[in-house]
């Protein structure tokens, strides 16, 4: 079995000259953020059985786990697979 030191014993070396740049002749598209639809990122949707659980146990929760949320109106997330069993 022979043994190869390099990719030019195997004549594989072509110093990337059989394909040259394949993107040379590509533009930059130029994105006029004016003319994009707004995109409105809002995929999560409370639960029922979460939106019903009273506020002050919703802050014990974030109390208990560290969390602290700011903003108006932020939902109940709650990630306790204990409380996603109970339903």
């Amino acid at each position: 079995m022979p043994f190869y030191s390099s990719n030019k014993d195997r004549g594989g070396s072509l110093g990337g000259k059989m394909f040259g740049n394949p993107g040379e002749k590509l533009t930059k598209k130029n994105w006029n953020l004016d003319e994009l639809p707004k995109l409105e990122k809002n995929f999560y949707q409370e639960h029922p059985h979460i939106a019903r659980r009273p506020m002050q146990e919703i802050e014990l929760h974030r109390g208990s786990k560290e969390i602290s949320v700011k903003g108006h109106n932020c939902l109940k997330n709650w990630a306790c697979l204990a409380c996603r069993r109970e339903g």
